[in-house]
């Protein structure tokens, strides 16, 4: 499985690539795995949206809370979706897009 991740930080976030998984900076203008890409990323202290295209395979959004809770969104297939996690009052950790064939 191959996912972008956004992890937020007291000031700044720093990129890397292993095992698969892609670290991103915030405000980076697209992230893309090999099945699908994702725009117009927002993100304010407690939620996130991107606008994400699938063009193989499934994607589904990951929401990390600062509470610890892990959110899954609905795996979907091909088309245009809106993507994106809400933690409530809980501050937001990372988050990401998951992808499989």
């Amino acid at each position: 499985m191959k996912h972008a991740v956004r992890r937020i930080g007291a000031a700044m976030a720093t990129a890397a690539l292993a095992g698969g998984m892609v670290v991103a900076l915030p405000g980076m203008a697209s992230a893309a795995g090999p099945g699908y890409h994702c725009k117009n990323w927002q993100t304010s202290s407690h939620k996130w949206t991107a606008s994400c295209t699938v063009t193989s395979g499934q994607a589904r959004a990951t929401t990390e809370c600062g509470n610890g809770k892990v959110i899954y969104g609905k795996w979907v297939g091909r088309g245009q979706w809106a993507f994106g996690g809400e933690c409530g009052q809980y501050a937001l950790m990372a988050y990401s897009v998951d992808w499989k064939k």
